[in-house]
């Protein structure tokens, strides 16, 4: 269990001449729900640098069609905006069917390929955190009731916190 924060997104929230907070670079956020084996570091990279293989992925999780926003941060927990469903319900459900493994947190933008969430294409750079999916118990970063996933189900991420150690 360990996220992979982007290159880029650490550059810019550690950036000393920005007033953005974490939440604030990853508003209007999606998350993508993938099967496989996440990305790893390559080439002086992290993982969420890596482009992944889309034919990998399982759900989309957005607020109707738009990104997700967050709430202000408490004690090192950034949470997901309470008011918010996050879910695959408006573009009628999971993308297919299959074992979730891991996600990407990203831009509405970011299509989760090598375009997804470029914003800087001088850099490469994305703002993206993977982590690991799982059910309760398996210590991964994702909790979901259930991993296995069917195609056209409705999928809703009630609760979604990024913690800083």
């Amino acid at each position: 269990m360990s996220l992979s924060f982007s290159t880029y997104l650490k550059h810019a929230w550690l950036k000393a001449a920005t007033d953005d907070s974490l939440g604030t670079l990853l508003n209007l956020c999606q998350i993508k729900i993938m099967k496989g084996t996440k990305p790893v570091a390559s080439g002086g990279y992290t993982g969420a640098d890596q482009a992944c293989n889309v034919s990998d992925l399982l759900a989309t999780i957005d607020v109707n069609g738009t990104g997700g926003t967050f709430a202000t941060a408490a004690l090192g927990v950034l949470f997901k905006t309470v008011a918010e469903v996050w879910s695959t319900a408006h573009n009628t459900g999971n993308d297919a069917t299959g074992v979730a493994t891991w996600f990407r947190l990203g831009l509405y933008a970011d299509e989760g390929s090598d375009n997804w969430a470029k914003i800087d294409t001088s850099f490469n750079a994305y703002f993206r955190i993977d982590g690991t999916v799982g059910v309760a118990g398996s210590g991964a970063d994702m909790i979901l009731a259930n991993t296995s996933l069917i195609l056209d189900a409705s999928l809703t991420i009630d609760v979604f916190q990024i913690t800083l150690p």
